[in-house]
């Protein structure tokens, strides 16, 4: 099924979804496609609305979806250094994925951050109501967000560029200078 990302960047659209790359990806309608073939990665993208619906269109992308790169299989460590292999509890408060920069972040990886900065056990940390699950999530995401930022990167090392001109920087002040009259 091809499923249209109303998000519209530069180039298109990376979505890792179960260790598949669909890249959504300009047609020549103007709008971004993948063509997604497994139906539950259909309902997961339909799922969310403001940001992905079905291709009414009659254009065809030209890549297909891939396998994602290989990420390290290790538990995340966190700071008291308690390794998990538990299902980490997230935060039904917050949406499922997150943009920072040109890259979509899933509520799957700002938990696992959060959790590692947290300090806790995986029990302590399913243990947390959910508001305080999100508040925790929430601090993490804003931290990648200002790092991606501070980088001038994507938050996977990639150079973000902005059509935004940069602001002009003030001119230097001359230094004032006494003017005497002469009678």
């Amino acid at each position: 099924m091809k499923i249209e990302c109303v998000l519209h960047r530069e180039g298109g659209t990376h979505v890792e979804l179960d260790g598949i790359d669909y890249h959504f990806e300009p047609v020549a309608d103007g709008a971004h496609v993948a063509d997604v073939k497994e139906e539950a990665h259909i309902d997961r993208f339909l799922a969310i609305p403001e940001s992905f619906k079905v291709y009414h269109g009659k254009d065809t992308p030209k890549g297909e979806p891939k396998a994602a790169a290989a990420k390290p299989a290790a538990a995340p460590v966190n700071d008291a250094g308690t390794q998990t292999t538990a299902m980490l509890a997230g935060s039904e408060a917050l949406p499922p994925q997150f943009e920072i920069g040109e890259r979509v972040v899933t509520q799957l990886e700002a938990v696992q951050v959060a959790f590692m900065a947290s300090g806790l056990t995986s029990d302590q940390w399913n243990e947390l109501g959910d508001d305080e699950r999100a508040a925790k999530i929430e601090i993490a995401l804003d931290e990648m967000a200002d790092a991606a930022e501070a980088e001038g990167t994507d938050g996977e090392g990639e150079e973000v560029k902005t059509d935004e001109p940069e602001a002009p920087k003030p001119a230097a002040k001359k230094a004032a200078t006494k003017k005497t009259s002469k009678k």
